[in-house]
Order: C-alpha cells, then structure tokens, then sequence
C-alpha cells in the first residue's frame, strides 16, 4: 500500500497527515486546530503528497509485484516507525479496499498517541518499543535512518529471492 506523509514545513519528519494511493486523506485535525497555519498550506500540502506519492508509483511500477488477492487474508502492514499514526492509517484504509480479515499494523517503534489512535481505528498491532514520550522523532530511534533513493529501492525489489 503507498501512503505519502502530508507536510506542514520542509521538514520530511513533521506531517499534519497522510494522503492514500486511493485517494483517501487523514488530517491532524487536533493538531490543525492548535497551529496557526497559512490558508491553503493544508491544500497544497495534500496535493503535493499526492502528486509525490503518484510519482513514486509511476517509477517503481516496473519492479512492484502485482497485489495478490488479499479477500479474506490476514495483512501485515510494516512500518518502520510510526509517530503519529497518520501515514499507517492512510495505507491501512487503502488495503481494506482489498476486504482482507483483517489487518494488523506492525513497527519496530511506535508513539504511545500513535498506538492509541490506530488502536481506536481498530487494527491489531504489533510494536518492539512505545515510548511515551512528548516528542516523538522516528529517527531518534536508529542509529542511522538513511532516506532511501528510487534507484535504491528499485535495486532492493529487483533482487531475485533466496
């Protein structure tokens, strides 16, 4: 599932939300409700994931496996860390348009808030370490956290496996 981060700064970390490869869009509205934010940013902001995240479909399409057919399947969401939930959520939304059973969202870290809001959506989860902390980096987390190229990832995805 393909879920592009909502930006409110240049910050890559920082998001008001996330925007679906279907289109369906999560919002902070708690966190919108606290900041006072230039009219617009929040549109441009979705439409700027959305185009991104498009983009990144468009490249890696060559090299993606086909979604098998997931009705009645168990799902394992991966993300590699989660701090406000917004992004998981989004791509967990796009694969109920797959009628799995059910999904279960896991991340080696995750936010105490992020967990208790994917926990009232509804989804299973499986998280290593949630710290309850007030700010919440992911980075934080790794001893490195590299940003990873489309040409990385097209390499990682076109390696026969074992």
């Amino acid at each position: 599932a393909f879920a592009a981060k909502v930006r409110f700064s240049s910050d890559r970390r920082f998001g008001i939300g996330a925007v679906s490869a279907f289109g369906d869009v999560m919002i902070n509205q708690d966190l919108l409700d606290n900041l006072p934010l230039e009219d617009g940013l929040v549109r441009r902001g979705i439409e700027h994931a959305s185009r991104v995240m498009k983009e990144k479909m468009e490249e890696l399409v060559d090299v993606t496996p086909p979604i098998p057919d997931l009705r009645g399947r168990t799902v394992i969401l991966i993300d590699d860390g989660i701090a406000t939930g917004y992004t998981a959520l989004a791509a967990a939304r796009d694969i109920t348009h797959f009628q799995p059973e059910s999904i279960i969202i896991a991340s080696p870290v995750t936010s105490a808030s992020a967990y208790q809001k994917i926990h009232d959506f509804g989804y299973e989860q499986v998280v290593l370490l949630q710290p309850d902390a007030p700010a919440f980096i992911v980075d934080n987390f790794f001893h490195t956290f590299p940003q990873l190229s489309i040409s990385d990832v097209k390499r990682m995805l076109s390696v026969d496996p074992l």
